[in-house]
C-alpha cells in the first residue's frame, strides 16, 4: 500500500502544474510558513477551482473537516467565483467612499476632505505603504480566503492595485504635490508646510506682513525676521524728518519725535518763523508766520525801529544805552522811546547839554540828509530842541568847519518828528559832526538820521 503523501507535497504538485517553466519551488518548510514568492508570471490556466481548495485539503491533513476546504472553494477564491470575483465586495473604500469596479480593479469615490485610492488618507497626504494595501485589495485574498485563490481577472486588478500604490510613493494621496518648505514661491498656504504663505510669495513661519519685517531676507528666508528696508517707501524719506526701519520695530516705520528740528527760524518780507520742527509722522512742520512791525533783525522780528541801510550814525536809535554818542558829564539815557519799544530809549538832554558822533565816510559833492525825533521833557512848557552837521577839513573831525546844515523841533510833552533841508558836502570835506543842543529846553532825542536817502526818516 502506498503510503500518503503529506498535504503540503500535495499542494506542490498542484501548484507546479499551473506554473511556467521559470517558476522557483519552494521548500516544504518554507512553503508550511507562508513565506514563498511566487514567479509573476504564474498562470491557473483554469486549475483556480483545484487551488481554491487548497484550504480546505490541509484543514483535511490536519485533522479538520474537508467540508471547510469545499466552502471556501465555491464561496470565496476558488472554481469559477475566482473568474468573476468583485473587489468591491472586499469593502476597500473607508471612512464612506463608494466603490466601483474598473480595469485597474476598483476606484473609490471619496467624501470631502479624504482622497484616493481608498479614503484613508486626507487631503494632506498619506502613507504610501497604505496605498499599496489598498491596491492590492482586488487581486490578493485574505488569509481566510486561501493563500492562493486567484483568477486572472483578480491577479490583474491586484497588479493594477499594486501599480496605484507604488505610484502613490507616500506623495499625498496618490499623487498629490508635495507640501513646499519655507522661502519657496506659493500662491496659497495649503501649498506650504507651514500653512502659511506670506504676503512676499514665499511660504514662511509667520503672516509676516509688517512693514519693517520680511521673509526675504537672504540669511534667513522663509523665517520673518526685522529689517532695515521697508515693503513701502516710509513717508517723508526727503526729510530729516523722515521714518525708517531700524531693525528693531515690525509693525511700521520709526519717525523723530516732534522735538525734532528740522529747519532754523527765519526772516523775510513775510514775517519771521520759529524753529520748524518734525511732526512725528515724517513731516517737517513751520510755525504760522509772525507779522514784523519793525521788520527783521537777522532770523527773527526786530524788537524796535531799524535804522535805514543809508543811515551813517552808530546806534541812532539809542537801543539798550549811549553806546558810541558823546553826551559829556550830563549825558543820560532814558527808557522813553519812541515807539514804546520796552528794550530800547532815547538821549536825555538837560539845558545846554550836548551830545554828538563823528562820522568819517564823507563824500564831497554828495548831498546828505539830517532828520530826529524830539519829546519836550514834560506838558508844562513848550521845549526846543537843536540838531547840526558840519562838514569837517579833517579827519576824525578835526580842522576848519566848511560848512554846517541844521534842523530844529518844539515840544510840550510829544513826539515830534524834524527834518531838515540837505546839504551837498562841500570839495575837501573828509568828515563830519552830528551833533544836538538843550540850548532852549531840555528833553528827549530818539531816531536820529544822517544819511543819502531823501525819505528816511530813521
Amino acid at each position: 500500500m502506498t503510503a500518503e503523501r503529506p498535504w503540503y507535497v500535495a499542494r506542490m504538485v498542484r501548484m507546479m502544474r499551473g506554473y511556467r517553466a521559470t517558476a522557483t519551488v519552494c521548500g516544504a518548510l518554507t512553503l508550511l510558513a507562508g513565506s514563498c514568492s511566487i514567479d509573476d508570471g504564474y498562470d491557473f490556466d483554469g486549475e483556480g477551482a483545484g487551488s481554491g481548495n487548497e484550504g480546505g485539503e490541509r484543514n483535511s491533513e490536519l485533522g479538520g473537516a474537508p467540508s471547510a476546504g469545499e466552502a471556501g472553494s465555491s464561496a470565496k477564491a476558488g472554481g469559477s467565483a475566482g473568474a468573476s470575483f468583485d473587489p468591491c465586495a472586499q469593502k476597500p473604500c473607508k471612512n464612506g467612499g463608494t466603490c466601483r469596479t474598473s480595469a485597474s480593479g476598483f476606484d473609490c469615490s471619496c467624501p470631502a476632505n479624504f482622497a484616493p485610492p481608498t479614503c484613508e488618507s486626507t487631503s494632506s497626504g498619506g502613507s504610501s505603504g497604505e496605498g499599496a494595501a489598498s491596491g492590492n485589495t482586488g487581486g490578493k485574498s485574505e488569509p481566510d480566503l486561501g493563500s492562493a485563490g486567484r483568477s486572472d481577472a483578480g491577479g490583474s486588478a491586484g497588479a493594477s492595485g499594486g501599480s496605484a500604490g507604488a505610484n502613490a510613493s507616500g506623495a499625498q494621496a496618490g499623487g498629490e504635490a508635495p507640501l513646499r518648505d519655507n522661502g519657496v514661491a506659493c500662491d496659497a498656504g495649503t501649498e506650504c508646510s507651514s500653512g502659511l504663505c506670506g504676503s512676499e510669495g514665499v511660504c514662511c513661519d509667520a503672516e509676516c506682513d509688517g512693514q519693517c519685517e520680511s521673509c526675504l531676507s537672504p540669511a534667513n528666508r522663509g523665517t520673518c525676521v526685522a529689517v532695515t528696508t521697508p515693503k513701502e517707501p516710509c513717508d517723508g524719506t526727503d526729510t530729516p524728518c523722515g521714518g525708517v526701519c531700524n531693525g528693531t520695530a515690525r509693525s511700521s516705520c520709526v519717525y523723530p519725535s516732534t522735538a525734532t528740528v528740522c529747519a532754523a527760524p527765519s526772516c523775510t518780507a513775510a514775517g519771521a518763523r520759529g524753529e520748524s520742527k518734525c511732526n512725528g509722522a515724517g513731516q517737517c512742520v513751520a510755525p504760522n508766520p509772525m507779522t514784523c512791525v519793525y521788520g527783521c533783525d537777522g532770523a527773527s522780528c526786530a524788537l524796535c525801529r531799524q535804522k535805514h541801510s543809508s543811515n551813517l550814525l552808530v546806534n541812532p536809535g539809542f537801543d539798550g544805552g549811549l553806546t558810541s554818542w558823546n553826551g559829556g558829564t550830563f549825558a543820560n539815557y532814558s527808557s522813553n522811546d519812541a515807539d514804546d519799544c520796552a528794550s530800547s530809549g532815547s538821549f536825555a538832554l538837560d539845558y545846554l547839554q550836548e551830545m554828538s558822533q563823528c562820522v568819517s565816510d564823507v563824500t564831497p559833492g554828495t548831498r546828505y540828509y539830517l532828520a530826529f525825533r524830539f519829546k519836550g521833557w514834560d506838558d508844562s512848557d513848550t521845549h526846543a530842541a537843536y540838531c547840526l552837521v558840519n562838514f569837517k577839513s579833517g579827519a576824525d573831525c578835526e580842522g576848519d568847519n566848511l560848512s554846517t546844515v541844521d534842523a530844529s523841533a518844539t515840544s510840550n510833552g510829544a513826539w515830534v518828528t524834524a527834518v531838515a533841508n540837505s546839504s551837498v558836502a562841500p570839495a575837501g570835506a573828509v568828515s563830519m559832526v552830528f551833533a544836538c543842543s538843550g540850548s532852549v529846553g531840555h528833553g528827549f532825542y530818539d531816531q536820529l538820521y544822517l544819511g543819502t536817502s531823501s525819505t528816511a526818516r530813521f
